[in-house]
């Protein structure tokens, strides 16, 4: 009996506990349920909006650091926002650590004059200007410098390796097969530095993109710069030197900034412009808590940038199996219109026409698509265009390099070498092989599958574009244009940002209103296996090579893994720094 008693009690026991424990659990799941909405209560009145490295979408985002921040349409569409809201009326920049090509300066600097246009002010902070930062900056009302900062400005440059003579001293060859005359990606291989050809076309187009980068600066500053700025650049040494004088003063002495704070001081400043309120909004929050457009007409966006490959691949590459199923949810979503925001160098010659044959069944359903080139969309960034209704590009776009090329490296002699040797037989003359170069018949037939793709590139982009193939012949052959001048010899239709494009893809779809939903697909489990690995490996070989030279390299050693080989359409010279 007394064992029946202890047996009750425990059962009580166990009972009472549980109860406990649900009660726990679900307090916590009500928690977690309410918490997003007991979050600290906006006040946007007299708030300044803030927009800093943090607002920013990472570029190296992955599966353990999950990108929260906002992407370039989405900044520039915060600004819009907040033009027409009359409880904001000052934006603050924090440039320090922000990560800007100069089409994000330029297109999120073009909705900042906007949004000053209608009486409200933009001041711009940082520790240091780079570049780009310094264009962005330049559309402010005040750009403001911190005492041990600098305006470090270089200009654009192209510079490579040549491996001419490390190659032959590995007795190492390549073979290379080119059709386009300045179609110069594979003169790192035969060359021992660039060719004139390539001399002079990396000459132009990067001084027309450095031309209208000083304009650009110069028309977004109303108050003078007392010095040209390529004199400041070129002489930035002499001149800190001889003035005996920091680098923020001489900054300031020459105008190109207009206050001199630290960051403390900085926030008194604003303090003090800011009726002694020191409230800031970040981009994020605004852009979260703002009302959004409920028109049911819905345009995409697929944002295709890197270099074009094969396969499935999620490392930063616009690769052919990932934008199919891209275009799938596009066809799927009942989209009145498809942008294409393209940034890429090329790659892939197979990648390029399978990605350029979805956009035509695309087009075949009578959705409107437009291409808006980011930075770069030459080689096979363009072969995948040629087919839309309209490419715009912005004003320091590239595009054009409409040329092809291959290369196999030839390694028998260097194993040789190590006492490595490579033989059989065949049941046939015909034997293309891993290790050894490709024989004169092998040579006849891949200079001429070239040359056939190169005839093909041609009635691509004549076809496309509407233009007879022999002018298309002589605005191709590898030259690399800007977007005005691209603009003059028909390859692309307008120049402007990826609103503008995106105002201009509502007309043709015929609407007054519009949604905009950016082309995601989830990453499958595998992938993000794959990714939560490299998390763990942030030291690669892109890390320790020069750019210029792993898009060739990569290119080779993709082309060894096919039968017989890939052609590459492939635009080496715009991996320029810029």
């Amino acid at each position: 009996m007394f064992t029946n008693i202890l047996n009750k009690i425990d059962f009580f026991r166990k009972i009472l506990i549980n109860t406990f424990f649900l009660i726990f659990l679900l307090g916590i799941f009500l928690f977690l349920l309410i918490t997003p909405f007991l979050g600290e209560s906006i006040n946007k009145k007299d708030s300044i909006l803030f927009l800093d490295a943090s607002s920013q979408e990472s570029i190296n985002s992955s599966f353990l650091s999950k990108n929260s921040g906002l992407n370039n349409f989405e900044i520039v569409n915060v600004i819009e926002i907040a033009e027409k809201d009359d409880e904001i009326e000052t934006i603050l920049i924090d440039i320090s650590l922000m990560n800007l090509s100069a089409t994000d300066a330029n297109e999120i600097g073009e909705s900042l004059n906007s949004f000053r246009s209608s009486g409200k002010k933009v001041i711009t902070y940082g520790d240091f200007y780079f570049q780009n930062q310094y264009l962005l900056a330049s559309y402010s009302d005040e750009i403001i410098l911190n005492p041990f900062g600098l305006v470090y400005l270089e200009g654009y440059k192209n510079y490579r390796f040549y491996l001419k003579e490390a190659l032959n001293k590995l007795n190492i060859n390549v073979n290379t097969f080119v059709a386009g005359d300045y179609k110069s990606a594979s003169e790192i291989f035969t060359n021992d530095s660039m060719s004139e050809n390539s001399r002079s076309e990396s000459m132009r187009f990067l001084s027309a993109l450095w031309n209208e980068w000083i304009k650009s600066v110069s028309s977004n500053r109303e108050k003078e710069i007392s010095i040209k700025i390529q004199d400041y650049i070129d002489n930035i040494g002499t001149l800190i030197n001889s003035s005996n004088k920091k680098g923020s003063n001489l900054a300031l002495d020459l105008g190109l900034v207009d206050k001199i704070m630290n960051r403390k001081d900085m926030e008194n400043y604003l303090s003090n412009l800011n009726n002694n309120r020191d409230y800031f909004l970040t981009f994020s929050k605004y852009h979260e808590i703002s009302k959004k457009n409920e028109s049911k007409n819905k345009l995409a966006i697929i944002d295709a940038k890197g270099e074009i490959v094969d396969g499935d691949v999620f490392d930063n590459n616009l690769s052919s199996g990932h934008f199919s199923r891209l275009i799938k949810k596009v066809k799927k979503g009942n989209y009145k219109g498809l942008l294409i925001r393209l940034n890429t160098p090329g790659g892939s010659g197979f990648a390029s026409e399978i990605i350029r044959q979805e956009i035509i069944q695309l087009k075949d359903l009578k959705i409107p698509i437009i291409v808006s080139m980011a930075d770069i969309a030459a080689s096979g960034g363009y072969w995948i265009s040629a087919d839309v209704d309209e490419i715009w590009a912005s004003p320091f776009s590239l595009t054009g390099s409409i040329g092809v090329w291959t290369a196999l490296p030839d390694f028998d002699e260097s194993l040789e070498d190590f006492g490595i040797n490579y033989d059989g037989v065949s049941t046939t003359k015909f034997n293309p092989s891993l290790i050894t170069g490709p024989d004169d018949n092998s040579k006849l037939l891949i200079q001429s599958v070239v040359n056939s793709a190169y005839e093909y590139f041609l009635e691509v982009v004549s076809n496309g574009r509407n233009l007879d193939k022999d002018y298309t012949k002589t605005i191709s052959e590898g030259k690399i244009w800007t977007s005005i001048e691209a603009k003059e010899n028909g390859l692309i239709d307008e120049i402007g940002s990826q609103r503008n494009s995106l105002d201009r893809l509502a007309q043709l779809a015929k609407l007054n209103d519009y949604n905009v939903d950016l082309i995601e697909e989830e990453i499958s489990f595998l992938d993000q296996i794959s990714l939560f690995a490299s998390d763990f490996l942030p030291i690669t070989i892109n890390n320790l090579i020069d750019e210029n030279l792993t898009g060739p390299i990569r290119s080779i050693f993709h082309n060894r893994q096919k039968i017989p080989f890939d052609i590459n359409l492939l635009c080496l010279e715009c991996f320029k720094d810029r």
